[in-house]
């Protein structure tokens, strides 16, 4: 919040506060921060699909996909339509959606295509999507720990593995 509050029209900053703010649980509050992007840069990435992101996590699905589809940004709107129209058992949709996504963002959101597979407990594929974050650099492993999508991953025997690999195993962190 500090940044934030030195910098309060610094989208960028608004929306990792979002989504700190999606991951502990306070729900009201991130849809207010991602709505509050949207007041002051309408065309910031994730202002929308961060909206819709909360949306999904309440399992609002409708609400989500909604939202979703005002994102100007087309691989966020994607990242969120794909999941949330899963939710919704609306599986052609989301398939298409997730092969956009994939046909033109594969190079760039390695990370988010491997959370729609975790979403869908399509393990195989997230640990194959999240491997190629990793050999990218992708910026968004960073919420590795954090992503509610990924937390889906936990259970997964490959799941302590992959941590350690990426450096975030709890006796890497302390």
């Amino acid at each position: 919040m500090a940044a934030v509050s030195r910098d309060p029209v610094n989208a960028e900053m608004r929306v990792q506060y979002g989504f700190a703010l999606e991951s502990v649980g306070r729900y009201a509050e991130a849809e207010a921060e991602f709505r509050r992007i949207v007041e002051l840069s309408p065309s910031a990435p994730w202002g929308h699909a961060g909206a819709a992101d909360v949306l999904l996590r309440q399992e609002r699905f409708d609400e989500a996909v909604r939202e979703a589809e005002r994102e100007s940004d087309e691989w966020t709107r994607l990242t969120v339509q794909a999941q949330a129209l899963w939710g919704l058992n609306k599986r052609a949709e989301s398939d298409a959606a997730l092969a956009q996504l994939i046909a033109r963002e594969a190079d760039t959101a390695a990370f988010q295509i491997a959370l729609v597979h975790a979403y869908r407990r399509d393990n195989d594929r997230a640990f194959e999507w999240l491997e190629r974050a990793l050999r990218q650099r992708d910026p968004g492993l960073a919420w590795l720990r954090t992503d509610m999508s990924i937390a889906r991953l936990y259970d997964d025997p490959r799941w302590p593995a992959f941590l350690r690999k990426v450096g975030l195993a709890d006796e890497q962190l302390n």
